[in-house]
């Protein structure tokens, strides 16, 4: 069944509203007809099994057969990004979402590309991580957090595990934890094209993180977040799959 992101709020008990683009793709693009079942996911992990009831010009009337809830069982793992150029941005956004992220932070650091509009770019990033749940089956979408500064952010962390790449680390790859005692939360730090300053690294180490380096080249920055996202999530789920075994 094709699948459309439903706002919570324009479901009331077995009926759903579809608005915007997705009724649109779902009318123009799709063509799909009234008698089509269809699946919704809100977001927030709850699945719908739907038909649709009535397509009128801007939106579609569906009835709800039945909903399941899925939950983003821990490990997770979350994502501070130093801002960096508006298109490799959004590529980072997409797949981390992709990759199963829980949620995404921006971080406004001394070398970042500070491109972004705060009024509009940070609704088109969510966006992008909704279309990007949309095709990979996800039903949680991660938040896109408004970007803070570097210092801000460390000042106040929560988490089970943080780890910050650093082009000049010469001992710590990214092997992050034990695979007989994964954590439930993991943080991964990205810097910039630019990298990270000798002052933010140092914040970063005195605020609990362990600097960690993904090898001898260079590689640029969306490739280093992208590379990093997977090599750690594969990692984490391994972990977590051979600790559920014992």
């Amino acid at each position: 069944m094709r699948r459309f992101y439903i706002n919570p709020a324009n479901i009331s008990r077995d009926k759903a509203v579809l608005e915007g683009d997705d009724a649109r793709h779902l009318k123009q693009v799709l063509r799909i007809q009234t008698g089509q079942m269809v699946s919704l996911f809100d977001g927030a992990g709850t699945i719908y099994k739907a038909e649709v009831e009535k397509i009128s010009k801007s939106t579609v009337g569906l009835i709800i057969f039945e909903s399941h809830k899925e939950t983003d069982t821990p490990p997770h793992l979350h994502i501070a990004q130093c801002i960096i150029k508006k298109k490799n941005m959004e590529l980072i956004i997409q797949k981390s979402t992709e990759l199963g992220v829980y949620s995404f932070t921006p971080i406004i650091s001394q070398n970042c590309s500070l491109t972004y509009r705060p009024s509009t770019q940070e609704s088109r990033w969510q966006k992008i991580a909704f279309e990007a749940c949309k095709q990979c089956g996800r039903s949680y979408v991660p938040p896109i957090e408004a970007p803070v500064n570097i210092s801000d952010f460390l000042a106040d962390l929560h988490y089970d595990q943080k780890i910050i790449l650093w082009e000049n680390e010469s001992k710590n790859s990214l092997q992050p934890f034990s695979s007989t005692n994964p954590p439930n939360s993991l943080l991964l730090l990205i810097g910039p094209e630019g990298g990270f300053t000798q002052e933010e690294v140092s914040l970063a180490l005195a605020a609990g993180f362990t600097s960690a380096s993904l090898g001898n080249l260079t590689l640029r920055a969306e490739t280093a977040a992208i590379s990093a996202l997977a090599i750690t999530q594969y990692l984490l789920n391994r972990s977590n799959h051979e600790a559920s075994k014992k």
